[in-house]
């Protein structure tokens, strides 16, 4: 079930069968559906990509499991005020600020976590105001901007998760992948229904 509750609307299920029957990352998806393996489709487009490691599908159809080269990149709803604090070098910090902005950057740091997002997965006033406490270009900038991120899943990139709330994500021993799509989504997007 598309994030654990809600099933795919009709758009995002013809997203979702375009990207398997186009494949336009090299993803692989050719084989399995070749042979009607949705499991292994719902892996492929759960997988959290590093751009490092292979996604642990089960080669049951021969086919060639690749190290994904490009990282799917999303961004993060939130970070702990302690990641914030530890990627910020003090003589990165700006010499400048009023009052008003030091409070606020305070009260920012004073939570355990910062929102970093609206809800439509753009960047919201809290990231701006962390960024504007530091040196533009130093190292502690970069870091910053570094934070705003995550690996994600293709599902995530199709579905335009990023800042989506309650999504599952799993780390399990040998593989890292989100709860998205499950065999029924893919199934559905290649009939166009549940």
């Amino acid at each position: 079930m598309f994030n654990g509750t809600q099933r795919l609307t009709s758009a995002q299920m013809t997203t979702i069968k375009n990207e398997m029957q186009t494949d336009p990352n090299s993803l692989g998806y050719a084989p399995f559906i070749t042979v009607n393996d949705v499991i292994n489709l719902a892996l492929l487009l759960n997988f959290l990509r590093d751009g490092a490691t292979a996604c642990p599908v089960n080669n049951v159809v021969g086919a060639a499991i690749t190290t994904y080269a490009n990282a799917a990149k999303v961004r993060n709803t939130s970070v702990s005020t302690q990641q914030i604090l530890g990627a910020i070098a003090q003589a990165d910090l700006i010499t400048t600020g009023t009052t008003a902005f030091w409070a606020l950057f305070q009260s920012l740091m004073n939570d355990g976590a910062v929102l970093l997002t609206n809800p439509d997965g753009t960047e919201n006033n809290n990231a701006v105001t962390i960024k504007q406490a530091v040196t533009a270009g130093s190292g502690s900038r970069t870091a910053i901007v570094a934070l705003e991120n995550r690996n994600g899943s293709r599902a995530e990139q199709l579905l335009n998760l990023s800042g989506a709330t309650g999504l599952q994500i799993f780390n399990g021993d040998q593989f890292t992948f989100s709860n998205i799509l499950d065999e029924f989504d893919i199934q559905a997007a290649f009939l166009g229904h549940y």
